[in-house]
């Protein structure tokens, strides 16, 4: 018998991975922010990329140069 891998998140929507460093003291604020809202570090993120309307601006809309 060969053993099968089951996927880990099999009743949600596609992920991909995002990774970045920040001092220490952001992330600590990060931490809280996620904390006192009562999500994961991940959510919390996600919630705020939701919240930022630049994020939905096609790139040549914005102005890059500042």
């Amino acid at each position: 018998m060969v053993a099968t891998r089951t996927p880990k998140r099999p009743n949600r929507r596609p992920h991909a991975l995002l990774q970045g460093r920040v001092a220490p003291g952001i992330k600590e604020r990060a931490e809280r922010g996620a904390a006192a809202r009562g999500v994961s570090l991940t959510r919390y993120l996600e919630l705020l990329i939701e919240a930022d309307e630049l994020a939905d601006t096609p790139p040549a809309q914005l102005d890059l140069t500042a």
